[in-house]
């Protein structure tokens, strides 16, 4: 987590960087995906061999 002023210096410095700009979107599609499997039931387990 980014302290208040590299957060500051992190949102200007996207005013201005295209490529970053495109990165954080890109993590953001991640995260989503990654909140999805969250929710979702783990799968089952096959039965162990006795």
């Amino acid at each position: 987590m980014l302290g208040a002023a590299d957060a500051c210096r992190f949102e200007q410095h996207l005013t201005k960087c295209s490529a970053c700009v495109d990165q954080v979107r890109r993590f953001g599609v991640a995260v989503h995906h990654l909140a999805a499997c969250a929710h979702r039931p783990p799968p089952s387990s096959p039965p162990r061999a006795p």
